[in-house]
């Protein structure tokens, strides 16, 4: 159960490190005059 707990736990960093990741590279190559609406999560 502990070890099963602890890989779901990482797998659940490993998503929010790579949506940070993806928020920063749209963020980076988005043209920001485009108006649309985007939001963290």
């Amino acid at each position: 159960y502990v070890e099963d707990g602890a890989r779901f736990l990482l797998v659940g960093a490993d998503a929010a490190i790579l949506a940070r990741g993806s928020e920063a590279l749209a963020q980076r190559y988005i043209d920001p005059s485009a108006h649309s609406a985007r939001a963290s999560y």
